[in-house]
């Protein structure tokens, strides 16, 4: 496409623009710069697209930084300083944004059409690091994690070795493994960091992760986690058993040597299934002996019945009393 004059300037911008050259905003993201010429249409729908809402950008180089920082993948904007289309002179463009043909010529707006290179290349085996490490890859697969940061890579190996040389900051979390989404239709900034990825299927990325990390399956790592505690938690309560047997022997065989507490001591034996003659000493406890008091000389009145009164005899001179004499056999001899 020609155009009718390579640099230029108009009044409504301060700047020196140069038709066809190529510009590099701050994320990496490259440019052909069209002066003097606006694409008509191809807007982001903002009712479908929140964020790629037209925007106030004070030059062009913030235009270019929302385009490239935004998802899905900008392709180009039409920018006016001199606010020639209104306080919100930036405009990111769809997919048709790049067809330069479109373009019509309007002083006052530049239009900017990004350059995207990228290469789907993806072998499944492994992948040493620039920076060191060693990532087992996956092609055509996804997962799910949080991300540590997103970057643009023009190829998969650039992004692993953006992962691979990624030092966390402020005790941070260190970067486990990558997506890379290879058409970059999610955005301009197609490399995920990544310090966890679960939940992985077959999808539009390529993934890699850190060789000595884990496979960071889910399902591994739960059963993993159930064998440590089966290990542990088993000897732990073999041994609890142990201690509970013991302690239950020691007091078992205590109270086998012990007296029972039901029990009186010194009470008499009875066996109350015999009938026997009722005895005024059998419902009585003697009292026990006191070697430091004197021994009792009257039976205790709880213990011992009061005997009946015995008759006493006069003391006065009794009379005399003779039997009757007996009359004794007489033995005749005959003469």
């Amino acid at each position: 496409m020609a155009f009718a004059q390579d640099v230029w300037t108009d009044r409504g911008q301060n700047y020196a623009c140069t038709n066809g050259s190529i510009q590099t905003d701050s994320n990496g993201y490259q440019y052909r710069i069209y002066c003097g010429y606006r694409h008509n249409g191809d807007n982001y729908d903002i009712n479908k697209r929140p964020d790629y809402q037209p925007f106030h950008a004070d030059t062009l180089d913030d235009c270019l930084n929302y385009c490239s920082r935004g998802g899905p993948l900008c392709r180009g904007v039409l920018y006016s300083e001199g606010l020639r289309t209104g306080y919100r002179n930036c405009y990111p463009k769809s997919v048709n944004g790049s067809d330069p043909f479109k373009l019509v010529p309007d002083p006052g707006t530049t239009t900017a059409i990004g350059i995207l290179s990228v290469n789907s290349t993806c072998t499944s085996s492994s992948y040493t690091a620039s920076g060191g490490g060693v990532f087992n890859t996956s092609c055509d697969t996804t997962g799910s994690g949080p991300d540590i940061k997103k970057v643009h890579s023009d190829n998969f190996e650039a992004c692993i070795d953006e992962c691979a040389n990624y030092r966390p900051e402020n005790g941070g979390n260190s970067c486990f493994g990558v997506l890379y989404e290879p058409s970059a239709s999610g955005g301009f900034q197609n490399c995920y960091l990544k310090y966890d990825l679960q939940n992985r299927t077959s999808g539009n990325f390529n993934l890699a992760v850190l060789a000595e990390a884990g496979n960071g399956n889910g399902d591994d790592d739960s059963s993993s986690n159930a064998w440590i505690a089966g290990v542990v938690v088993g000897p732990v309560v073999a041994i609890a058993a142990a201690v509970g047997a013991f302690f239950w022997w020691r007091r078992r065989r205590a109270a086998k040597t012990q007296p029972s507490e039901d029990k009186t001591e010194g009470e008499p034996f009875r066996d109350l299934g015999t009938p026997h003659a009722s005895s005024p000493y059998l419902d009585q406890v003697p009292p026990k002996y006191d070697a430091s008091s004197q021994p009792p000389t009257t039976p205790s009145a709880t213990s011992m019945p009061t005997p009946p009164a015995a008759a006493e005899l006069g003391t006065g001179p009794r009379p005399t009393q003779e039997l009757p004499a007996r009359e004794q056999p007489r033995f005749e001899m005959q003469g």
